[in-house]
Order: C-alpha cells, then structure tokens, then sequence
C-alpha cells in the first residue's frame, strides 16, 4: 500500500505539463513558494529554470537592516536568513535580486571573511568585493557606504554601485559630498570608480549606468574595458537631462 501511494505521487509530479508549471509559478508571487515548487523533485527543479525568465519579478521581502530577518508579502512570512553563527561584526547592509550585502566591521578577529562581500542565501554562493576603491582615490572600502547596488543579468558578472564617502569625505572634485559611481567584476582588488554630482538613485540598462540626482538631472556613465587587464571602468558621468526648472525639462 506503502509502495502504491509513492508510485502515485511520483507520477503525479513527473507528469506535471511546462505549461502547467508556469501557470502555477505565475501565481506565486512569493519567491519562498517558487523556491518551495522548485525543491519538488527534479523535474518541478528543471521546469522552474525553464519558465523563470518569464515570470513577473516575486513580490518583495522587508528587512529592518541590519537584522537578518526578512517578511515577505503577501503572506507576512518571516525569513531569518543570519548565519549559522551570527557575529556582531558581521552586518547585513542590502540587497539587490537574490543577493544580500553582507559586512564585517573587524571586531571580531575569528571571523574569516572579507570586509565585504555578496551572499546569495538561496544557494549560498559567495562574491568577495574589492576592498579598495581608486585607484586614483586609493580609499578603502570599509570607509565606504554602498547606497545601492546591482547585479547585472544582462552583462556577466557586473556589479555596479552607488556609494559615498562615511567618515572623513573626498575632497569636493571628487563628486558632491564623496559620492561616486563604482564597478567592478568578481576577483577584482580595486572597484573602478568616478565622481558623480550626487544622485539619489541608479538603474543599470543596456551596459549603461545611470543615476538621478534630487531635482531630477539625469546622467549617464558608459563602461568600457581595460585594454590591457580586461577589467570594467567606469566613464565619467555624462549629464543627458538638466535639472526641473521653472520652466520645466531643459535638454542639454
């Protein structure tokens, strides 16, 4: 009998249709459940991969940073996503798709990490960041807060911040209240960088940054390749729309 109801189950879930499968996906606006559908068995597994570049983006989870616990909507989950040994030093700081910014602050001398790094909580891949931002400036990053970060899916391996000076700020050639636009790739030792007027937030699209500062100028830093190491750099910023004026949107 035993036996009978594993087979049944079993085919019922190798005979679930991709058409089926994306159906149901596309009613699980929570991305625990779609994590859930995909632990199924290996098939649900293949069928999740299949139809996730055409699913809507999962509804969002809350976190109170720096905890580590997250509430996802609609159905107020709770999701503790710490480490197996929490330390004081170590900080959640943000997140960006399924990536979590993680810091060490260094005042616990056990923990062997770097002092900033990405963790994907889903599958536990790590991404170390560069510890040093310039080399022009040659600022180290735990002097640094990152505002915004993004992991770019449409080039491989990017990862382009939003950031600013935290303690004693860059001069003021050096972008409105130490803030500039970063990238870089993992294994990289030093973020590329460059001076921007000071934005409120940044879209990456189409190989192209762009961030928009209070009133509502728009710019845009190119990235380009290091000829001689291949690495990212990134372009000075490029103004595209001028500030809200009386008069409304000036193109420059």
């Amino acid at each position: 009998m035993a036996t009978e109801a594993i087979s049944s189950s079993s085919l019922w879930s190798d005979g679930l249709l991709p058409e089926l499968a994306g159906l149901v996906l596309c009613r699980l606006p929570s991305l625990a459940d779609r994590a859930r559908f995909g632990a199924v068995c290996r098939r649900w597994s293949l069928a999740a991969q299949r139809q996730a570049p055409t699913l809507p983006p999962a509804l969002p989870w809350i976190c109170p940073f720096p905890r580590q616990v997250f509430q996802s909507f609609p159905d107020g989950e709770s999701h503790n996503l710490g480490s197996s040994q929490p330390t004081a030093s170590l900080l959640c700081c943000g997140l960006s798709e399924n990536w979590l910014l993680f810091m060490n602050t260094g005042r616990c001398v056990h923990v062997q990490q770097p002092s900033r790094f990405l963790k994907n909580p889903l599958n536990g891949a790590t991404i170390p960041l560069p510890h040093k931002f310039g080399p022009a400036y040659d600022v180290r990053s735990d002097l640094i807060s990152i505002r915004k970060f993004i992991v770019s899916s449409d080039v491989d391996g990017l990862i382009v911040a939003m950031t600013q000076r935290g303690l004693t700020g860059l001069t003021p050639s050096h972008g409105r209240g130490g803030q500039h636009t970063a990238c870089c790739r993992p294994g990289m030792s030093v973020w590329s960088i460059a001076a921007n007027p000071g934005y409120e937030d940044i879209a990456f699209h189409h190989g192209i940054i762009y961030g928009v500062t209070r009133k509502g100028g728009l710019y845009a830093h190119n990235i380009s390749e290091d000829r001689g190491t291949g690495e990212p750099v990134v372009s000075k910023a490029k103004q595209v729309i001028m500030s809200v004026t009386p008069a409304g949107l000036i193109l420059p």
